[in-house]
């Protein structure tokens, strides 16, 4: 009786080479070394004071810039390239990311969503919302797309699960600058103490500690 091969695992991962690969590895070092960053804090000691979703928003930025270099859309790839509407994608959630980093303070000290506020919210949930169905599944997805269409259309919901409902730009606003939605909690202990115990445990592995 001849036994079957097993089944070689195929990485979800695109395996990059040359520029892209180089700048999908700097990406990836880029993401603890920002976490380690923003644990000490060292623009402090000069006098200069970050909050803490300008460092989320970074954060943010170049993990969605490393996903859509990492994940193709399908699985049927490409698996060795990345092709022009990922990199468009990846710099789109970037440019979100990079426009929380210096606008941040401005947008909550008048608590008004600006238009360029407003398009970049739209363009980072559509990305975020994207990496999500890329990494994790349609799932998920599809269940953080009833929440966005309940907290629009709540007042058509009958009883206990109706309420006044949100505007768009409301939603959008609060989605992309609050620091209980994409600034908010899990990305921050994603952001600090999970990537730099990661950092860390590559350096005692390399090392042999």
């Amino acid at each position: 009786m001849v036994k079957e091969a097993p089944e070689v695992a195929v990485s979800r991962l695109r395996k990059l080479h040359g520029v892209q690969g180089l700048v999908q590895r700097a990406l990836l070092v880029m993401l603890p070394l920002l976490a380690v960053w923003t644990v000490v804090d060292p623009l402090t000691y000069i006098g200069v004071t970050l909050v803490r979703e300008q460092y989320l928003g970074l954060f943010l930025g170049l993990g969605l810039g490393a996903a859509f270099l990492a994940f193709p859309a399908s699985k049927r790839g490409p698996w060795d390239k990345v092709p022009w509407y990922d990199l468009l994608t990846g710099l789109a959630g970037m440019a979100a990311g990079v426009y929380l980093l210096v606008e941040f303070p401005a947008l909550m000290f008048t608590g008004n969503p600006t238009p360029t506020a407003l398009v970049l919210g739209v363009v980072a949930i559509a990305v975020v919302l994207e990496a999500v169905r890329r990494v994790v599944g349609w799932p998920l997805l599809v269940l953080v797309a009833f929440f966005f269409f309940y907290a629009l259309y709540s007042h058509l919901f009958p009883g206990l699960f109706g309420s006044r409902g949100w505007s768009w730009e409301r939603l959008i606003f609060f989605s992309f600058t609050d620091s209980n939605s994409l600034l908010g909690l899990p990305l921050a202990i994603g952001a600090t103490m999970v990537a730099a115990f990661i950092l860390f445990g590559e350096i005692l592995f390399t090392t042999g500690g």
